[in-house]
């Protein structure tokens, strides 16, 4: 299954089950999506994504509940891909992605929509050497 694509049902559930394994947890993770995660689960704009391209905060948890959720529903440990945090500013353009589906265990944000036409247009290339999709 290494290069298996992620639906948006199939993403939706294994988000929602971080959510639930943080809220156990007394946890409330900060999500932040970049990449294919972006324009598959927000705005519908591709079908399928290879992996969700985020950074989660407190990143001790990150590891461990991503890894719980990726053997529970059967993905590729690294479904998850949080290397992007090299790549960015520490004044990154973001908004809060409001969708109950999430919570209480995750609160989201995504890239502005001005990032996002970057990184739609092939202008972002950080992006080009961590997504796989």
């Amino acid at each position: 299954m290494p290069d298996e694509q992620l639906a948006k049902a199939r993403l939706t559930a294994a988000l929602r089950r971080l959510s639930e394994l943080a809220t156990v947890e007394g946890l409330v993770l900060q999500l932040a999506l970049y990449s294919g995660a972006v324009f598959t689960l927000v705005y519908g704009s591709r079908e399928t994504t290879k992996d969700v391209v985020a950074i989660i905060k407190p990143a001790e948890a990150e590891t461990r509940l991503v890894k719980a959720v990726a053997k529970e529903q059967n993905l590729p440990e690294d479904w998850l891909n949080g290397e992007v945090g090299q790549f960015l500013t520490p004044h990154d353009q973001r908004r809060h992605f409001s969708s109950k589906e999430f919570k209480p265990g995750l609160s989201i944000t995504i890239p502005t929509a001005n990032y996002l036409r970057l990184e739609a247009q092939g202008l972002s290339p950080a992006f080009a050497r961590i997504s796989r999709g």
